[in-house]
């Protein structure tokens, strides 16, 4: 059939049926998008909690990467720092024994260089009083130890062990103290020596001129050495007493003190510059200074002199190490 042959009231109608189910459709559209609308802020608030928590999670993110940054650069530092222990530690192990013995070796004090009068008319190997000039060197701040004896020797000749290893060690010859001090420069690298009697006597001194290092009241000479008088009939620790004014102690009793000296019966021709006397003389006796816990007040005088034979040793005779400077 055309359309030509339906009537104007059957086209109107079908118009308005059209019409109408697009009306119906319009309306669902309309429903539709208002809700889509309606919907929006709750995406658009979705859109924005998501942004926030991004931007939260990535400044998390870079702050860990900061983090990480910096225990990084602490790792780096702390693996440095055990390369440098590592490398110390090789030191340490190739110095060991040279450090150990460091440790053991007797504590030096350095003397001044300075002239002095030495001798005196009061004993007869002690004339002529001469002005003798001494280089600066250093002095050992007490008597060798027991302790340091048998650390170097590996055995302690002394005959009173039982007052400890801190008291001198005692009952040692001149050949046995060279020896002793050959071995100890080995382990060492050092060049330890005896002093000479010259040094020993300008450092007992210490600047003064006196009988004693204190003055000539022997009333005081307590408060300085062991000796006869308050000794026991022994040696004590050393460093108990007053120390001179240079530092060292016990340069008046507890043990007689090898020097390098041979003995000679005066200073005549001795030398003048604190080199040791080593030419002429008994070669057979060396000399020994300072006195001893066995002693009186007399034999501890600062320019009293002692002797005895290099092979010889008592239960009062010990050492006190020297050390020559180098210079500058």
């Amino acid at each position: 059939m055309h359309f030509l042959d339906y009537t104007l009231p059957e086209i109107s109608k079908g118009y308005l049926d059209v019409l109408a189910l697009l009306s119906v459709k319009l309306a669902d559209k309309n429903n539709l998008l208002e809700k889509t609308q309606a919907k929006v802020p709750d995406f658009v608030n979705q859109v924005a909690m998501l942004t926030e928590n991004l931007t939260g999670q990535t400044k998390l993110l870079e702050n860990s990467l900061t983090q990480n940054h910096v225990l990084l650069n602490r790792i780096t530092a702390l693996e440095g720092n055990i390369q440098a222990v590592e490398k110390n530690l090789e030191i340490l192990e190739k110095n060991y024994d040279k450090l150990l013995w460091a440790a053991i070796c007797p504590e030096l004090v350095v003397i001044p260089a300075g002239s002095f009068t030495m001798g005196s008319n009061d004993f007869e190997d002690a004339k002529p009083p001469h002005t003798v000039k001494v280089s600066s060197f250093a002095m050992g701040k007490t008597p060798v130890t027991q302790k340091q004896w048998q650390a170097v020797m590996g055995s302690n000749p002394s005959h009173f062990k039982e007052d400890g290893d801190d008291c001198p060690v005692e009952n040692v010859s001149w050949l046995e103290v060279e020896q002793f001090i050959q071995k100890l420069n080995s382990k060492t690298g050092n060049t330890y020596r005896l002093p000479s009697e010259a040094e020993w006597e300008y450092a007992a001194r210490a600047g003064t001129a006196g009988k004693w290092c204190f003055g000539n009241e022997e009333k005081q000479l307590g408060q300085y050495a062991w000796y006869r008088d308050n000794s026991g009939s022994r040696p004590h620790p050393v460093a108990q007493k007053q120390a001179n004014d240079f530092g060292l102690f016990d340069v008046h009793g507890n043990v007689w003190e090898w020097v390098q000296d041979i003995k000679h019966n005066d200073y005549n021709a001795a030398p003048t510059d604190g080199s040791a006397w080593t030419s002429r003389g008994n070669y057979k006796k060396r000399v020994l200074r300072g006195g001893s816990w066995l002693d009186t007040p007399a034999s501890l005088r600062l320019a009293f002199r002692g002797s005895d034979t290099t092979d010889n040793r008592f239960g009062n005779i010990g050492l006190r190490l020297a050390h020559t400077l180098l210079a500058l």
